[in-house]
């Protein structure tokens, strides 16, 4: 997994890039108007083990789903408040486990409740760092939504 956690280091820019372009209008209409969204953070080693597809066709229409690369997936839920967003990447997850059982992946979430509106470049790090503690720790299959502490 270190190798894994290396590869997300080392790209991690061109990722906060990707997902900073993709997430503009989640994050202006935080700015503007307040409206919360979550990211949620998806590593799967075996890049066929999981239908990305059929995944995509079980999020809501306000979602968006990003490829950084063929193992490292992002989802960006709109409109999920404090309270629930945990809730939904359990879904997220419920429907990974159901899409193939015999798959292993690592999952993150965070929620923009947590950082001021212009503050995504710290959101998106945060979220990076739950899933690298979820891939130092083995969490397999069990979504990190906050700093993991042994």
């Amino acid at each position: 997994m270190l190798q894994v956690i290396a590869e997300i280091r080392k790209n991690e820019h061109q990722y906060m890039e990707v997902l900073k372009e993709e997430g503009k209008e989640f994050f202006y209409r935080k700015e503007r108007y307040g409206s919360e969204f979550s990211f949620i953070a998806i590593y799967c080693e075996c890049k066929i083990a999981i239908d990305f597809n059929e995944l995509k066709k079980r999020l809501r229409s306000t979602d968006k789903f990003i490829t950084l690369n063929d193992k490292l997936h992002c989802i960006i839920q709109d409109s999920v408040d404090e309270e629930h967003y945990i809730k939904a990447a359990e879904n997220i997850n419920y429907n990974l486990l159901h899409l193939n059982s015999n798959n292993d992946y690592y999952i993150s979430t965070i929620h923009s409740k947590e950082y001021e509106a212009k503050d995504y470049a710290n959101m998106i790090y945060e979220l990076f760092c739950r899933l690298e503690d979820a891939l130092e720790n083995n969490l397999k299959n069990i979504v990190v939504y906050q700093d993991f502490v042994i």
